[in-house]
């Protein structure tokens, strides 16, 4: 996806990212990541990606679901229970009634969040690429 930012939300099951285009200094594009509960861990957080997405149009005045034909593959191939599923399902409609009402962040002015030029990669902390337990 290049350059991004994503915002999780406490309170829901999925990510947004937006693209940022330096040239223009702008977002373009709303990605909705859905995903399992985020757990702390000693290097930050983990989570599980859900396969279902939700793609939106800048203006969002239209979205639409993404790999549900992977989803249901997944589904099929016992990768993803059926309570998983129905888990994913439920938040994509969430996901797309939080667009369809603007509820924040999707009703932020997300120019304000422009990142700043970076010239290093940040240092990751030892024992980043471990599992826990």
């Amino acid at each position: 996806m290049g350059e991004n930012v994503r915002v999780h939300l406490k309170d829901r099951q999925y990510s947004i990212l937006r693209n940022w285009n330096p040239v223009e200094r702008q977002f373009r594009g709303w990605y909705i990541n859905l995903e399992l509960p985020w757990k702390s861990s000693h290097c930050g957080y983990d989570s599980a990606d859900l396969i279902l997405d939700v793609v939106a149009s800048d203006d969002l005045r239209s979205w639409r679901l993404k790999d549900e034909d992977e989803f249901r593959w997944a589904g099929d191939a016992g990768i993803l229970d059926s309570s998983t599923m129905r888990f994913a399902e439920r938040q994509a409609r969430l996901a797309m009634d939080d667009i369809a009402h603007l509820r924040w962040p999707f009703s932020a002015d997300w120019s304000r969040w422009a990142p700043r030029a970076v010239s290093f990669a940040p240092r990751l902390p030892t024992g980043w690429d471990q599992l826990d337990g």
